[in-house]
């Protein structure tokens, strides 16, 4: 029976064909429901899926359904938050979406350049070549960059045994988890 009968005066519900009629109602509304907040969420780049593609287009991006959600979101992010006047802080909240970590931006106005320190892990961190993209869409033309990536030192490792390592990739040592 319809949860929604139960708006009804008491005698409708005695009938079967007001019963199937509200069965009928209530699954099409609760349709539309879903479809509207399916539709609102495409309002929000962080929950967007389908609609992704709108704002891909809107941007200007290319517009890529092979790539995976979260990937087109950050570019997406990137995109909206480096519209405008180039500032530091911008290169660092553009930086940190590519990045899902802390970002260090530093200033070298005398050599025309900056350089952006990777402060929340080691290694190489991941889409470096969609930051690199991205940031040379918003920074200044006249500007170079280098990125500072930090990277496990022999001292870090002295407490090791090449045992306890052999299983490891060279990449995993000196930039990974350990």
């Amino acid at each position: 029976m319809s949860k929604w009968i139960g708006y009804l005066p008491d005698f409708y519900a005695a009938s079967p064909q007001i019963a199937a009629l509200q069965g009928a109602l209530e699954q099409q509304t609760e349709a539309l429901w879903t479809a509207e907040n399916g539709l609102i969420d495409q309002l929000d780049v962080n929950k967007a899926t389908w609609g992704l593609s709108c704002w891909e287009a809107s941007l200007g991006l290319d517009v890529d359904v092979s790539r995976p959600d979260a990937y087109r979101r950050t570019r997406i992010l990137s995109k909206l938050r480096g519209q405008g006047t180039t500032t530091v802080a911008m290169i660092q909240n553009v930086a940190e979406s590519f990045y899902n970590g802390q970002v260090a931006v530093e200033e070298q106005p005398e050599a025309y350049r900056f350089d952006i320190r990777f402060l929340s892990s080691i290694g190489v961190p991941p889409n470096l070549d969609d930051l690199s993209a991205a940031l040379e869409e918003i920074k200044p033309a006249h500007l170079a960059y280098d990125y500072i990536i930090l990277y496990r030192t022999w001292g870090e490792l002295e407490e090791k045994t090449w045992g306890e390592l052999e299983s490891r990739t060279w990449d995993e040592i000196l930039g990974g988890e350990l």
